[in-house]
């Protein structure tokens, strides 16, 4: 009984222990009989969506999705069960949701005999488990087919090798996959310079698990390159060692068609900005935007048209409605309109202007608006008027003239021929044109003895016939001979022909013209002659008298006509105003020389001389003192010519020197320093003693143009050269000055909206009183940021914009801002704060520079005595009375005037007790050559010493060391500036700069 005790005692111990480990099982446990659950543990119950109790006693196929799946799960493990064999397998089942439930399910049978006794079930949820292997296996799936579909090459590397690559990046670089696994990064690319230019961009991000993108050359395995793009990321930004990913594009075909696009943009934008008519866009007749030429016609400051109404264009309302209801339902159906009109500017000038409009979208014509191009034809107008004046004067000398004219097409056809050439020919201008001179008019065997002649002379054949007349004039520009001429009734009389070659701007023939004079009248006398003479023996007493005075008579007739053709010559072949060759007997001689050098292998200079700031001159003393400026120039330049050189003016202040037969260049030099020379010292013109220095462009024939036209272009580019490097010199052509050209071009153009586009910002340098070593004040420097060029200094690009007459927009533009922002610091403690700012030379001549000085100071409330203006010495040289004058109207508006970087002018030291100026700058070459020379020293100590004379205050540039601070200060500088105190600075980091000095 006590055994039996025992017994009962341990089975009810193991039985509540199978109890605890059936109810606490993580793993889903049951026992199933005929096909239904018969027990199952809460882990089972939880893990099929069922409620504790709610699974017990349902049949086994509410666990699959339908009997079919059931039945095939039973088939499956009933085999294996009967003969007493556990299983375990993977099949999905149905969770109480309807969702699938994937197991790992395990079972034995109680007792496999043919009496079911039931079954144990043990199932483990791995539907997470099994989700994430399909998902990764999806993944791997996807990637496989990007790699293998991917457009761009896909590159996988690690220590700078590669270990995989796609398809598209084998094609790509030209190696098969074998060769890229395992391949240097560095045969990836041109250089190792560009390699390693990569690793520097793209090293310290991948180290910091950032991403790159970059654009770069790469090479191919042939050794060709291409444009790419590349995208680089760390396969883990934990571990960037484990290995780089990079997606790399071929952009070649992309970055192409980007120039390509860029630039045409900026080719339509310089089209736009260079165009020499006005461009408007309307929309309801206001202006949407213009170019800088529209503006300029309607006399607009530049950026102000835009949002005017075109009703201020018309002379009046009536005008404004007619146009209206004329001009626009024409354009709104899709047509252009065009006509002539007078217009109105904003300063009421009345002018002609051609206009042009249609609208800017034929498909939506009310909404899209209209565009108009505007040609200012005042000029054009004013000379029509006067070329209607002067034909009708020619053609009155013309018909009138005592001579035969006979004008003709290259070919010899007549296409003119005035009143005399017809009433001594006896054919009318109308059965002549379009008519063979010699055939008509002239004796056959008088034009083919004249022909073997000039055969002779010229040293080639000349065919009888038209050549005949014009060979000497088309090689020497003229011919002159005496012919008979046959009039249509048969009448013959004796004619002196003059036959000249008339050329187009290019020197090309264009046709000729003949000048005939009857000389009937001198043969008639000169057989009188020789009749008087047959007879003088007889008669030599009664008639002596009577022939000297006839033979008096008709030399002084003969004269009169020689006169009056060589002023005609003169009048087409010189300048009126210098007495020089013109344009036209330049180009003759130019043809002449260049022939000549052609044929004998030699060398011609050509020298273009443009007089430096002559249109200062032209503009404030009058074109009278011009024009005597120019008559003494071209006298003093006539100077150095030798006889066989052709000096000609081309017109304005522009001449060429055409020199043949040189050498070699060291000539040519001689030459331009001779014209430097004689122009140096002033020239008297009236009660003015002019100062005047020429820039020279120098090339030579053949190295620098084997035409006419090339190398006077080319000289002119080097001219324009010359005037870039500091006028009064001479620069010989090169081929970069083109580019230079186009790069002043670009620079010009970028610099017209770098206002408008907020590239141009102001930086201030600290000016520092030198007893205390505080602030005084500072000055205002302009800097440049282009959207296109990249930062451009500003001694690149402030003679640009003097040159270009955007310096007073833009020195307005500082002058308003540096005001507002020294009203600025004024308000936040440093009232004694003193503003100093450069006025370039085209700025300080401008008419209404006082008046806006007046506006700006006004408008920001800066106190005027807080304002500095800087003007330079050399812009105090030219009419000092009137310089004089607009100093005073400053002063007296309160500012205070410095002249800036002096010491570097001479002239302006005689008239500095007359100008009513506050400071001097020393200019910074003197600071800088302080600690190498006394010569330096001396110069200072006088300039400081002038300034104490004077009563002025004195502030050296440039100071960059200790020593030149301390040389300064010994010698009396009261104020310093330069980088051994700070470097121009924003407004933001200036005011830091002051609130550190208190």
């Amino acid at each position: 009984m006590v055994e039996t005790g025992i017994s009962e005692n341990l089975s009810n111990q193991a039985q509540r222990e199978l109890e605890t480990i059936f109810s606490q099982a993580s793993l889903g446990f049951c026992l199933t009989r005929n096909r239904h659950i018969m027990r199952c543990n809460p882990a089972m119950e939880s893990m099929f969506g069922f409620s504790p109790g709610g699974l017990a006693g349902f049949p086994s196929v509410t666990l699959f999705h339908s009997p079919a799946d059931y039945e095939s799960f039973a088939e499956t493990v009933r085999p294996v069960l009967a003969a007493g064999r556990p299983i375990s397998q993977v099949w999905t089942f149905r969770h109480a949701s309807g969702r699938d439930l994937i197991c790992r399910v395990s079972a034995n049978a109680v007792n496999p005999s043919p009496t079911d006794e039931g079954t144990v079930w043990f199932f483990e949820d791995i539907t997470q488990e099994e989700q994430q292997t399909a998902a990764l296996a999806q993944t791997v799936l996807e990637f496989e087919a990007i790699m293998a579909n991917a457009p761009v090459a896909i590159l996988f590397t690690r220590d700078r090798q590669v270990t995989r690559c796609n398809a598209q990046g084998c094609a790509m670089f030209g190696y098969s996959e074998c060769e890229m696994i395992g391949l240097s990064g560095r045969a990836l690319f041109p250089s190792a310079a560009d390699y390693d230019a990569l690793g520097r961009i793209a090293g310290p991000l991948l180290l910091t698990g950032q991403s790159v993108m970059h654009e770069m050359t790469m090479a191919r395995q042939d050794g060709s390159t291409f444009w790419a793009q590349l995208i680089a990321y760390v396969l883990d930004p934990e571990q960037p060692a484990k290995g780089t990913i990079w997606l790399v594009s071929d952009r070649s075909d992309a970055r192409a068609q980007e120039e390509a696009i860029r630039h045409a943009l900026f080719e339509n934008q310089a089209i736009l900005d260079s165009a020499l008519v006005g461009i408007v866009f309307l929309k309801n007749r206001v202006v949407q935007r213009c170019n800088p030429h529209a503006e300029k016609i309607f006399a607009y400051p530049p950026g102000s048209m835009t949002g005017s109404s075109t009703r201020d264009w018309y002379l009046s309302q009536a005008e404004f409605e007619q146009v209206a209801r004329d001009v626009y339902p024409h354009i709104a159906s899709g047509g252009t309109h065009s006509r002539e009109q007078r217009l109105r500017r904003r300063n009421g000038e009345v002018f002609w202007c051609r206009i042009v409009g249609r609208v800017f979208d034929k498909s939506d014509p009310l909404h899209g608006g209209s565009i108009w191009v505007i040609e200012d034809t005042s000029e054009r107008h004013a000379a029509q008027e006067a070329l209607i004046g002067a034909a009708a004067l020619m053609q009155a000398v013309f018909n009138s003239a005592n001579v035969s004219i006979i004008a003709t097409n290259p070919d010899g056809l007549i296409t003119l021929m005035n009143t005399t050439a017809e009433r001594w020919l006896g054919y009318s201008a109308d059965a002549l044109i379009m008519q063979q001179t010699p055939a008509l008019f002239h004796e056959p065997e008088e034009v083919a003895l004249y022909s073997a002649q000039i055969s002779e002379m010229l040293g080639e054949i000349i065919e009888p016939g038209f050549d005949t007349f014009v060979a000497r004039a088309r090689l020497l520009g003229n011919d002159e001979q005496e012919w008979t001429y046959i009039a249509h009734d048969g009448r013959r009389f004796p004619v002196h022909l003059s036959v000249s070659a008339l050329r187009d701007i290019d020197g090309e023939i264009t046709g000729y013209i003949g000048v005939g004079v009857d000389i009937t009248d001198r043969r008639r006398a000169d057989e009188a002659v020789q009749r008087a003479q047959e007879k003088l023996e007889e008669h030599v007493a009664l008639r002596t008298a009577e022939l000297a005075e006839a033979n008096q008579r008709l030399q002084q007739e003969i004269i009169e006509r020689q006169q009056a053709q060589e002023a005609i010559h003169r009048m087409a072949h010189y300048d009126a105003l210098t007495g020089l060759p013109n344009r036209n007997l330049l180009q003759d001689r130019m043809a002449q020389a260049l022939a000549q050098a052609s044929r004998k292998g030699e060398k011609v200079g050509i020298l273009f001389v443009d007089l430096d700031h002559f249109k200062t001159i032209n503009d404030s003393l009058g074109h009278q003192v011009g024009d005597l400026l120019l008559a003494q120039v071209a006298q003093r330049m006539s100077y150095v010519l030798r006889a066989t050189d052709t000096l000609a003016r081309l017109g304005g202040d522009e001449f060429l020197l055409l020199v043949p037969s040189i050498e070699a260049h060291a000539d040519l030099v001689r030459i331009a320093e001779k014209l430097i020379e004689v122009l140096v010292q002033p020239i008297p013109v009236q009660s003015h003693a002019l100062h005047i220095t020429p820039s020279i462009g120098i090339c030579c024939f053949p190295e620098h143009g084997e035409d006419g036209a090339t190398l006077m272009r080319n000289a002119d580019t080097a001219m324009y050269h010359a005037k870039s490097q500091g006028r009064n010199g001479y620069q010989f052509f090169a081929s970069r000055m083109n580019e230079e050209v186009d790069d002043r071009f670009r620079l010009e153009s970028a610099l017209r909206y770098a206002l408008s586009r907020d590239e141009l910002s102001i930086h201030y340098q600290p000016l520092i009183d030198a007893g205390t070593q505080r602030i005084h004040g500072v000055e205002a420097l302009l800097r440049w940021q282009s959207s296109t060029l990249g930062p451009v200094s500003p001694g690149r690009f402030i003679p640009v914009a003097e040159d270009s007459g955007s310096i007073l927009p833009i020195g307005a533009w500082v002058l308003e801002q540096a005001c507002r922002q020294l009203k600025t610091w004024h308000a936040q403690g440093y009232p004694d704060l003193v503003l100093a700012v450069n006025l370039s030379p085209r700025q300080f001549r401008q008419g209404d520079l006082v008046p806006m000085v007046a506006r700006i100071l006004a408008e920001t409330g800066v106190p005027p005595a807080s304002l500095e203006l800087e003007i330079t010495e050399s812009s105090l040289m030219h009419n000092v009375a009137d310089v004089i004058a607009k100093l005073r109207q400053l002063v007296d508006l309160g500012v205070r005037l410095a002249i800036d970087d002096f010491g570097t002018g001479y002239s302006s030291l005689a008239y500095l007790k007359n100008f009513p100026v506050h400071k001097l700058k020393i200019d910074q070459s003197f600071v800088r050559d302080l600690a190498t020379g006394e010569r330096s020293v001396g110069i200072v100590r006088t300039i400081i010493s002038l300034a104490q004379t004077l009563q002025l205050e004195i502030l050296a540039e440039g100071v960059e060391t200790e020593r030149q601070q301390h040389q300064l200060v010994d010698l009396g500088c009261q104020y310093l500036q330069g980088y051994l105190f700070a470097w121009p600075m924003p407004a933001d980091e200036m005011t830091t700069r002051l609130l550190d000095r208190g």
